[in-house]
């Protein structure tokens, strides 16, 4: 019987086995995929993210970066083009299949055990252990389990957990597919000093269009309300389309018709209304628990971050033989990342989101103003803690100046150089 049966062989999974096993436990994870499964993803790894992974002892996963990107380029409704770049930051870009693979290899040599093909179908308690059943009849049993399966309905399912509600969920759908990337950012290069990634506004309603480089492959995608998207229909691909045309027309892509939709998939964009049970011996982590951040929708940091949250307090509970503790796991996720992107990310998300005409005008007054800009930045690349926090009460403190000065901003502003120069 191991001391932690993780149930996901992601980057939530694969974290909280790594902190697991390097604390001294036996740890097993249960990954329903093979060795190189893939997940539909950008796959940006963030300042945040890049950090966490150092602080758990996986460095080496930065090794799978194909690319990497300085700043970014964010063309908003009205096609204005905003420029900006922040010395010693900056996004990794990887496959999914490569990064989340090389994770669980790092889990494997801290001694945690990883068994691929498992796909769990259930979860019960048999007194003071977890017992995991696959479809195939398989059992593994262990004294804690934490869930890291994405944000599908196994913990509802499986456990009872209460479900990721439909309007706290996001859609996106896209492509990453063969292109010939370096030439692209060779051209990108010369145009703005540095290599970008590209986020795309104005003709997805509540969301965006991102363009990620690879080494050889192009990650193209868009997102929107899972409610919002419901109403598409056809207008997936013709919206994808929209944003291919209007990434060929603002020089981004060159050659567009390499790409087509062939994924889509669900993020959570608020966490679920409880993400342990002491009586079920269970902690939430990743997409699972719903942490990904709701203006972004980046999530791989939450997952990180929880994975080594749910390990340590795994731990805890281990080491005073006390499952009550596993109810302090809530207050360090929310202490660690959960105030910053659930109280005043989604403020920051009702201002974005709400309708057309409110992104438009907070998008301009962020565009209007190089701190605001700043501060954007500094949430994009997440950077700083309380970036959710800083970016919005700095627009609330400063609305009525930053109202006056967007009608004025002109087509393209460009923080980047100045920026880099004073770096």
């Amino acid at each position: 019987m191991y001391d932690l049966v993780v149930v996901g062989g992601g980057p939530a999974g694969s974290s909280a086995a790594i902190a697991a096993a390097r604390a001294g436990l036996s740890v097993v994870v249960l990954e329903k995929g093979e060795r190189n499964r893939d997940k539909y993803c950008g796959g940006g790894i963030s300042v945040l993210t890049q950090n966490s992974l150092r602080e758990l002892g996986a460095a080496e996963a930065l090794e799978t970066f194909e690319n990497y990107a300085e700043g970014h380029v964010l063309v908003l409704p009205g096609e204005k083009v905003l420029v900006d770049a922040i010395p010693g930051l900056g996004y990794g870009l990887v496959r999914r299949s490569v990064f989340d693979a090389k994770l669980r290899e790092l889990a494997e040599s801290y001694g945690a055990t990883v068994k691929h093909g498992f796909e769990a179908s259930s979860i019960t308690v048999d007194g003071d252990k977890v017992v995991v059943r696959s479809r195939k009849g398989e059992v593994v049993e262990g004294r804690y389990a934490v869930v890291a399966t994405g944000a599908g309905n196994f913990p509802e399912r499986a456990l009872g957990f209460p479900p990721l509600r439909p309007e706290n969920l996001g859609h996106c759908w896209g492509t990453e597919a063969e292109y010939p990337v370096s030439a692209e950012v060779e051209r990108w290069r010369h145009e703005y000093g540095f290599t970008p990634i590209f986020l795309m506004f104005g003709f997805v309603t509540y969301g965006y269009m991102w363009v990620f480089p690879k080494r050889n492959h192009m990650n193209v995608g868009m997102g929107t309300t899972l409610a919002e998207s419901a109403r598409y229909g056809r207008l997936h691909l013709e919206g994808f389309a929209r944003g291919l045309e209007l990434a060929r027309r603002m020089g981004i892509l060159s050659e567009p018709g390499r790409l087509r939709v062939d994924r889509s998939w669900l993020i959570p964009g608020k966490p679920r209304a409880v993400t342990y049970s002491q009586e079920r011996r269970v902690l939430l982590a990743g997409d699972a628990a719903g942490f990904v951040h709701p203006l972004t929708g980046e999530g791989i940091s939450g997952a990180v971050r929880s994975g080594r949250l749910a390990a340590e307090t795994v731990k805890q509970a281990l080491d005073k033989e006390d499952p009550g503790l596993l109810k302090e796991y809530e207050a360090k996720w929310w202490a660690d990342f959960g105030e910053d992107a659930y109280a005043y990310g989604l403020k920051l998300t009702r201002l974005m989101y709400s309708s057309p005409a409110l992104q438009r005008l907070g998008l301009s007054m962020v565009f209007s103003d190089e701190e605001a800009s700043r501060l954007l930045s500094m949430l994009l690349y997440r950077a700083d803690r309380s970036a959710s926090r800083r970016l919005y009460e700095y627009l609330l403190k400063h609305f009525p100046e930053l109202l006056l000065k967007q009608p004025f901003a002109g087509k393209k502003r460009d923080y980047s150089k100045k920026r880099l120069k004073a770096g």
